[in-house]
């Protein structure tokens, strides 16, 4: 099967274990709770060891997505380069413009959304900035765990290998995620949530179907840290 500029063998990918790649999700997912509490405290003010239950539902809840997203995921070919080497696979390639395209554009995405912060006169977000930056780990790993890895390999599947479904469903839901912590704030941040959101969560998911679900946590870190640290 052909996704993007990545030749994946479906046949032999679906016959791939996942205990590996669960471990490894389950870990990020552990590390990216811990990891935005302060941010979290920093949000709504309580101290941090009142938060330790957010981390512990955050890694069940994303562990528990990347059970059935790993396994649709390799039911449809969708790429995964350098996790599935975590379960024995040495047969995909890194296509050379993965790395440059994901970094470019997220970059892009996260210079556009900061400027939009400041044109929209958003209010700064809340903790110290190594706070703000360490948040990108949840950004990057269980957010993205449930999302893509999660949802969209889920809708993939359903829609019998078609990405676009896919692709629109994951970022609906990243629009949705940013929105329930919106509803309080003006009518153009919250207008401004909805168009950003959607559309990296659109470009996230073409990564996705195009390169690897590796490089969807690079792209959202990258423009999580020049977003939220410079707002």
């Amino acid at each position: 099967m052909t996704t993007g500029s990545l030749s994946v063998p479906a046949n032999t990918v679906s016959r791939l274990p996942i205990r590996g790649r669960l471990l490894a999700m389950g870990v990020l997912a552990a590390i990216g709770g811990v990891t935005f509490l302060p941010f979290l405290a920093a949000g709504n003010g309580q101290p941090i060891a009142q938060l330790a239950p957010f981390a512990i539902v955050v890694t069940l809840i994303a562990t528990i997505a990347a059970w059935p997203g790993l396994r649709c995921a390799d039911a449809t070919g969708l790429p995964m380069p350098l996790l599935r080497r975590l379960d024995g696979s040495s047969s995909s390639r890194i296509p050379l413009s993965a790395i440059g395209v994901t970094l470019a554009s997220s970059i892009g995405l996260g210079l556009v959304g900061l400027l939009l912060l400041r044109l929209v006169e958003a209010p700064q977000l809340p903790g110290s900035i190594a706070a703000r930056a360490f948040s990108a780990i949840f950004a990057a790993g269980p957010l993205e765990i449930v999302l893509h890895l999660g949802a969209m390999s889920i809708v993939v599947w359903l829609a019998h290998g078609r990405r676009a479904p896919g692709i629109a469903v994951a970022a609906a839901l990243l629009v949705v995620f940013h929105l329930a912590g919106a509803l309080d704030q003006p009518g153009r941040i919250i207008a401004l949530s909805v168009v950003a959101n959607g559309a990296i969560g659109l470009v996230l998911g073409w990564i996705y179907a195009a390169y690897g679900f590796e490089f969807v946590m690079l792209g959202h870190a990258v423009a999580h840290v020049i977003t939220v640290v410079g707002g």
